[in-house]
């Protein structure tokens, strides 16, 4: 009995926070991925942006779904950022060549989900620090 209350401790357990991050961040990847081709047709760069913010997104959530880590928390942090800067940035002052677009219900809900994803990131990250000190 003593034997696996130590195999237990031994391995650290992922928190819940840290799959929601997870959760969260694969959404934002999935949303983009949706979205890609529409871009393509746009504009190739941007098309480009979307399936860059895809790649960190899966790389961070594959990453935080195994363990807490607060590197995968500030990448996910930083794509999560720069995609809602940008969606803000082109409904705002417009993309360079591009007009200004309308808002739009899946941009909204990206957004939502983006800010919830930094939130969290910001607390872990934050607490990692506690932590270490």
């Amino acid at each position: 009995m003593a034997t696996s209350a130590q195999n237990t401790r031994a391995r650290p357990r992922t928190r819940t926070a840290t799959r929601a991050g997870a959760a969260l961040i694969a959404l934002v990847g999935l949303i983009h991925l949706i979205e890609a081709p529409d871009q393509f047709s746009e504009a190739a760069w941007l098309g480009v942006l979307f399936l860059a913010s895809v790649a960190g997104s899966a790389l961070v959530a594959a990453r935080l779904w195994r363990r807490d880590d607060a590197r995968a928390w500030a990448l996910g942090a930083v794509v999560a950022v720069c995609c809602l800067a940008g969606y803000v940035w082109s409904r705002t002052s417009g993309l360079p060549g591009m007009e200004t677009e309308a808002w739009d219900a899946l941009g909204i809900a990206s957004l939502v989900v983006e800010a919830g994803f930094i939130g969290l990131a910001l607390s872990r990250i934050r607490r990692a620090a506690f932590v270490s000190d």
